[in-house]
């Protein structure tokens, strides 16, 4: 309402009319947008008469809102068809938030009543959860389960079983499961029950016959299990054994890691190394030249020990020098590296048999079965392709070194036919060497067997030359 008269205006004809009447509580008035206090206004009738500090001057912006009808002050939800809710159960939401039975709403029969501030209002909404029938107090499996297999959670949260205070938590009895106490769902909680059937999982069958004990590792969900006959494992020929507490639960994941043969606790070089020239790695972590846990060498073995035993998949790098050459007898030995690093990978074998990869107990009657059983396959796939990457690898490397032999083979020999070889040409010139000497000495034998009258002449010729001398 604008007004052109520069004079504040106390009283406002509000033209409600006489068959509309405001409900009590629900007139609000703002000027220029702000709420003004009801102590600050009054209303008789149609006139709206400010009284306190708010006077609206020219050119405010007097608004007045109410609400008329009857407020909304109970609920029928329920009648004689409907089932009533089970107690407890009923949840009712104004605008988003809860109402607490007995201070805002009361149920009488079927119908829910609001009190005070609980009433609806215009634009309120309102929303109503409940639970019908029996509570769930047990459970029907589809098979009966194996003892001590049987997880259920409740939302996510699993819920512990207490044999001797089963009050509230559960109990299995064939098929089916007792829920009691706080265990027992309510409206909209999500329960989940997983178990295990069939026989246990007491035993794995190895893909490999010769497996060697010393190298097996067994680990479940990614941790390892100890060796213990009571409760881990223990490995007979080629079968692993699973006891107490060992015994893989359902959807646990068993990886079991194991070498064939012996171990490899030596190796020989090539070449004998020059003292203290070798060193050698192990997947790249440097191995020390210690007698309990690296490597001793013993002219050209090389003896590992302890912690420098190389398991399943690892690398070995190693590296000398050694002293060689044509002529050994040389004050000055020619000292040569080895220009190879060799690297000699231990047996690897995954378990490709179906317990091993987890498809021994494929269940394909279930959604969830047969998921789990394309993720197993899948997973078997994946080992079979990084089996055959890594044996392509090693069978390339292998080629490799045997390409390398082939050529240092080649060398040697070509080596060793040049050795001979002069050798041979010392041993001729050795031997007219000697001849010639033979010769010479046969020839002034031969000179001095002649007339010796000519040898004293040439020899008096000499001294009557020479002065004081005499002759015959």
């Amino acid at each position: 309402i604008n007004y052109e008269v520069p004079r504040a205006h106390e009283n406002f004809d509000l033209n409600i009319g006489e068959d509309i009447q405001p409900n009590e509580g629900t007139m609000q008035v703002t000027v220029n947008g702000a709420a003004v206090d009801p102590a600050d206004y009054a209303i008789e009738g149609d006139t709206l008469t400010f009284t306190g500090a708010v006077q609206p001057a020219y050119g405010d912006e007097v608004q007045v809102g109410w609400e008329t009808g009857e407020r909304l002050d109970h609920i029928n939800f329920f009648d004689e068809t409907d089932p009533f809710p089970n107690e407890g159960t009923l949840q009712v939401l104004k605008n988003g938030e809860q109402l607490v039975e007995g201070e805002d709403f009361e149920m009488d029969g079927g119908y829910m009543l609001l009190k005070g501030a609980a009433q609806g209002e215009l634009g309120d909404v309102f929303e109503v959860n409940y639970q019908i029938g029996e509570d769930v107090t047990e459970l029907e499996l589809a098979q009966a389960p194996n003892e001590g297999t049987v997880q259920l959670s409740i939302n996510g949260e699993r819920i512990m079983n207490d044999p001797e205070d089963p009050s509230n938590g559960w109990t299995v009895e064939g098929n089916t499961i007792q829920l009691h106490g706080l265990a027992v769902p309510e409206l909209g909680d999500e329960v989940r029950v997983d178990y295990q059937t069939g026989e246990e999982f007491l035993q794995m069958t190895l893909s490999q016959t010769d497996v060697n004990p010393e190298t097996v590792t067994v680990r479940v969900n990614g941790e390892e299990l100890a060796q213990d006959v009571e409760n881990g494992w223990t490995i007979e020929g080629d079968t692993v054994h699973f006891a107490g507490g060992g015994i893989p639960q359902l959807d646990d994941e068993v990886q079991v890691d194991f070498g064939v043969g012996p171990l490899m606790k030596e190796f020989e070089l090539a070449r004998t190394p020059t003292e203290g020239t070798f060193s050698m790695t192990i997947n790249g972590e440097e191995i020390a030249n210690d007698a309990e846990n690296g490597f001793t060498v013993e002219g050209r073995t090389v003896h590992l020990h302890g912690d420098a035993i190389p398991a399943q998949g690892d690398a070995i790098d190693f590296t000398y020098d050694y002293t060689g050459g044509a002529d050994t007898d040389t004050a000055s030995p020619v000292v040569l590296p080895t220009g190879l690093e060799t690297k000699i990978q231990t047996p690897f074998v995954h378990d490709m048999t179906l317990v091993g990869m987890g498809l021994d107990k494929v269940d394909l009657s279930t959604e969830q079965g047969v998921e789990r059983a394309l993720e197993g396959v899948n997973d078997a796939i994946d080992r079979l392709l990084e089996t055959q990457v890594r044996a392509g690898a090693q069978e390339n490397r292998l080629n490799y070194s045997l390409e390398t032999l082939v050529d240092r083979e080649s060398d040697l020999v070509e080596s060793d036919g040049e050795i001979r070889d002069a050798e041979m040409e010392k041993e001729m010139v050795n031997y007219m060497q000697t001849q010639m000497m033979a010769n010479l000495t046969y020839s002034l034998l031969s000179q001095g067997n002649l007339d010796s009258g000519n040898v004293f002449q040439l020899m008096g010729d000499t001294m009557m030359m020479g002065g004081g001398g005499f002759g015959f």
